[in-house]
């Protein structure tokens, strides 16, 4: 062990550094030395030292174990140091290693199965404490926790308030629905309907908001859709021409006199103001060309039948209710979808 840690240290200044202690030695690379033979030998020597460490009843030499797996400038090989870890038995080696590769879930099922055998008592801390330390970056981890929790009732009595807290931050998150919550906590009779009742009410009533919110722009919608329609039938009768009331000038607010030009926005102006080539109204045209533009986009996603069925793959109702919206469900549309 010690010939291996001095062969590190004076061939490539590489050395286990005690904690707030920095590496004590600055070598020189070889310009005449094949990279990928050195490269190859510091692995095989850090890989020998792990061995050794482990190997070793010493809690000196376990600790020095663990700081070698959680450099970043020592080159050992990942995977054989899992190996080792798992044939020592060696949990902290074994959950840094899990970490440092992205095996997140890995280590939650690890504490979970330890807590399952019994072997360690504060397995199921360590299961709340790495879903706090990964879960916001990895949120398909809450739905496997909550499960854990609820799987017995000695395991939910201890960690009822971790339960609650995770419900909250499901909620905040949007993580999974509340029915998918609730089929969770229900498959096995454990939790009961007074864990989740505040929660539960709390989701119901946001639930009725929206409802209430969306029927109410239903019906302004709707208000808005009929008044359109009463403007566009007026404005088609032949039999009742519309007559101007309007006074001033739309664009310099002066007194409205001939020759002047009127609009069926209810916009008028003097000719002089207006210009001679302006076919549209200065004030509407913007928004007019923008709607046109909407259209003429949503007719050609209409045509796309193949994307329009994968995006009810992907998003399910919503996106048959985006199809509404861009005409695809016209029924010359669907004829051709059918086809």
């Amino acid at each position: 062990m010690h010939f291996l840690e001095e062969v590190a240290l004076k061939r490539w200044g590489q050395c286990v550094a005690e904690p707030n202690q920095a590496p004590a030695v600055v070598v020189e690379p070889d310009p005449d030395a094949d990279l990928e033979a050195e490269k190859h030998d510091q692995v095989a020597v850090w890989n020998t030292l792990l061995e050794l460490y482990l190997s070793s009843p010493s809690s000196a030499l376990t600790d020095k174990a663990l700081r070698l797996l959680k450099s970043s400038d020592l080159p050992y090989d990942p995977t054989h140091a899992l190996i080792l870890c798992t044939t020592r038995e060696y949990t902290p080696g074994l959950v840094l290693l899990w970490e440092k590769m992205g095996m997140y879930e890995d280590v939650l099922r690890f504490w979970m199965d330890k807590e399952k055998e019994g072997i360690s008592s504060g397995a199921s801390r360590e299961v709340v404490r790495c879903l706090d330390s990964y879960g916001s970056s990895h949120p398909h981890l809450y739905p496997l926790v909550l499960r854990f929790l609820s799987s017995s009732p000695e395991l939910l009595s201890r960690h009822t308030d971790d339960v609650a807290r995770i419900l909250e931050h499901i909620d905040q998150e949007k993580i999974i629905p509340p029915l998918v919550v609730v089929q969770i906590l229900s498959r096995n009779g454990v939790a009961s309907i007074g864990l989740v009742k505040q929660w539960l009410m709390a989701r119901i009533k946001e639930a009725r908001e929206e409802v209430d919110m969306d029927q109410k722009l239903i019906d302004s919608y709707r208000t808005e859709t009929a008044t359109k329609l009463k403007q566009v039938k007026d404005l088609s009768d032949p039999e009742h021409p519309r007559v101007f009331h309007v006074t001033q000038c739309a664009a310099c607010h002066g007194q409205l006199d001939l020759p002047s030009i009127h609009f069926m926005c209810n916009h008028s102006y003097h000719q002089r103001c207006l210009g001679e080539h302006d076919t549209e109204c200065p004030n509407c045209v913007r928004s007019h060309s923008m709607i046109r533009e909407i259209r003429r986009t949503n007719e050609k996603l209409a045509d796309q039948h193949d994307v329009f069925l994968s995006e009810v793959k992907e998003g399910g109702f919503a996106a048959v209710a985006a199809g509404f919206g861009r005409g695809i469900m016209n029924v010359s549309r669907l004829d051709d979808v059918a086809a």
